[in-house]
């Protein structure tokens, strides 16, 4: 056991040495700049229904909502982390309008897992017909249900009103109506765009790890790490242990490299989890726990 730990972190050692592969290491971490400097633009743009903040003050937000998350279910911390940071908007109502901009997130993971759900069960496993089409029609319609209802959250509004022992929540989920389906398309499209860095971040890190495959069959094996890791509840720290395994399964039937593969996993999850929330730890002290 110490002996293989031994090679694994020669081996690592060696690829992060590699002045060939520096300037895609520093692309990645370039692009998990590019990744949170978005999401933090989201929650800037988001979050000015209820109050405004500087840039700055939302990559703090951001940052140390990572670092609260950590310890949490599937990072549902990451909406305390940033609330906290507001001054003057009910906590309550920023905390669903984080809930709005982690929906969008989600849709999109389940959406390209989803489409590469089915390529699966039908290039690879080789599914029976029927069991194929069975699978592809409740794939289907899971995600055209999810967009639809995402576009639609101002109705959520509407149903709380109408249920008696919701009404008293009025006031909180009236934030469901602040968004337009123009600006719910804006937010769908800063997910989309974190979803594709992310994305060719770690795509990046297999070929610097020396795992030859077309981007297309990268990105569908990818989208199937991306959704096993969010339908499986994890934490922060275990969610590497999820994501090696089953990025082990799925990229494993494309290259017999299981160092590179591990490789690749981890040191995504390091930039772009890690490094923030160790910045975020930092943030953590400028808290406004209590108001006056």
């Amino acid at each position: 056991m110490k002996e293989h730990l031994e090679d694994y972190l020669s081996s690592y050692r060696l690829i992060i040495h590699n002045y060939q592969t520096l300037p895609m290491l520093i692309i990645v971490v370039l692009l998990m700049l590019i990744n949170w400097s978005l999401e933090s633009f989201k929650w800037k743009m988001m979050i000015k229904k209820v109050e405004e903040i500087s840039f700055f003050k939302s990559i703090e937000a951001v940052c140390s909502g990572i670092t609260v998350s950590f310890f949490t279910p599937n990072r549902v911390g990451e909406f305390a982390g940033r609330v906290f940071f507001l001054g003057t908007a009910d906590r309550i109502k920023a905390a669903l309008i984080a809930v709005i901009g982690s929906f969008g997130q989600t849709i999109i993971t389940v959406v390209f897992g989803g489409i590469s759900l089915i390529i699966y069960c039908h290039e690879i496993l080789k599914l029976d017909f029927f069991l194929f089409i069975g699978i592809a029609v409740i794939t289907t319609a899971t995600m055209l249900l999810l967009i639809l209802f995402y576009f639609n959250t101002p109705l959520l509004t509407l149903f709380s009103s109408r249920i008696k022992w919701l009404k008293r929540f009025h006031r909180y989920t009236e934030v469901f109506t602040y968004y337009s389906k123009k600006d719910l398309l804006r937010i769908f499209v800063l997910c989309l765009l974190r979803y594709i860095i992310f994305s060719t971040q770690y795509f990046l890190l297999f070929m610097i790890a020396d795992i030859q495959m077309s981007y297309l069959e990268g990105f569908m094996m990818i989208s199937m790490v991306f959704f096993t890791v969010t339908i499986v509840p994890t934490i922060a720290l275990t969610e590497i242990g999820v994501r090696s395994a089953s990025a082990t399964y799925f990229i494993g039937m494309l290259s017999m490299n299981h160092f590179g593969i591990l490789f690749a996993s981890f040191t995504l999850w390091f930039i772009n989890l890690v490094i923030p929330s160790v910045f975020g730890a930092i943030f953590v002290f400028n808290f406004r726990l209590f108001r006056t």
